[in-house]
């Protein structure tokens, strides 16, 4: 086999509360997060020298992003081509890990929004460590794609296949999991139903580290458990009032974006407006997939022109 063809999907945070500051600089949290079918095309292809060349480009093109973007910074939308790409370092990495000098042509098609809060790199890393593995003859339940992951970043072992059996294969897959730890360790969240989430872009990404550096860890952190519970019985309304974000007060603190966002969702009826990660994206749950045409329809008419409706899938994502 000389090339694998796989799509990368994005994530959303239904909580995330912070428990402790790591000496390493991290957060303990607690995060439910899901898989949704927002999609990166990666593919990644054998060289016949050991180089490692990544070429990545915005679909359906830059300027097509910026024109829905008015106002980014341009330099959200800059996407590394070489070492400083997360696909990169994660072929690097798992080819050292195994003792190969096999080199690979790496091609990303972007649809995930960058400084979104939705894991499009850790989501590409994750696709990029399952190619190698099979280009390289590796078995994708091997430990090291695990290991390597979580030395990328702490929301690649999600995107590998969620969760792991206690012998370390991988378990069935699953739309959900919950993180604890600083986000590598996983758990499977049983699912049943979700009405399709309505997610919204504003014209301002924001930093993690910016994100972070501004939130306080609470004296008494909330629990995902009633969020967790109602995902069991899959009840939607009961799942919406638990929606639950600690990072968004610093977030709407650093950009003003946030607010007129989710004040948007609000109007048109959507429940559970909330942001994911350190944002900016914003998401909120429709009554059906009709109620999120129309809502993604009049967001874009009022503005937030990368607006998208998606629904759980389960992970890992197949490779071709």
């Amino acid at each position: 086999m000389q090339a694998v063809t796989t799509y990368s999907p994005a994530k959303l945070n239904l909580f995330l509360e912070l428990h402790a500051r790591r000496d390493d600089g991290y957060h303990e949290l607690e995060t439910v997060m899901v898989a949704v079918n927002r999609y990166d095309r990666v593919e990644v292809r054998r060289r016949e020298d050991s180089k490692i060349r990544v070429v990545a480009r915005w679909a359906p093109s830059m300027a097509v992003w910026q024109q829905r973007l008015p106002g980014l910074d341009a330099s959200v939308l800059q996407i590394p081509q070489g070492a400083g790409n997360l696909a990169y370092q994660a072929a690097d990495r798992l080819r050292e890990a195994i003792g190969s000098d096999c080199g690979f042509d790496i091609q990303l098609e972007k649809t995930i929004p960058a400084g979104a809060g939705m894991g499009g790199a850790s989501s590409n890393a994750a696709s990029v460590l399952r190619a190698v593995a099979r280009l390289c003859d590796v078995p994708l339940h091997d430990p090291l794609l695990w290991s390597v992951g979580a030395q990328l970043g702490s929301d690649v072992p999600f995107f590998l296949g969620a969760t792991r059996t206690p012998a370390g294969l991988p378990a069935s897959p699953s739309r959900a999991a919950l993180a604890t730890g600083r986000g590598e360790q996983l758990r499977a969240i049983e699912l049943s139903g979700m009405n399709p989430f309505v997610v919204a872009f504003p014209p301002q990404s924001l930093s993690t580290a910016a994100v972070y550096a501004a939130c306080q860890v609470p004296p008494e952190p909330q629990a995902s458990e009633p969020l967790r519970a109602a995902m069991a019985a899959g009840d939607a309304g009961l799942m919406t009032q638990h929606f639950f974000n600690r990072l968004a007060a610093p977030a709407r603190q650093l950009s003003p974006w946030i607010d007129r966002l989710l004040a948007a969702m609000r109007a048109l009826d959507l429940n559970g407006c909330q942001l994911t990660g350190s944002g900016s994206a914003c998401f909120a749950m429709a009554r059906s997939k009709r109620h999120a045409i129309r809502s993604v329809s009049r967001l874009a008419a009022r503005g937030f022109q990368v607006s998208f409706f998606v629904s759980p899938l389960p992970l890992p994502s197949p490779l071709q």
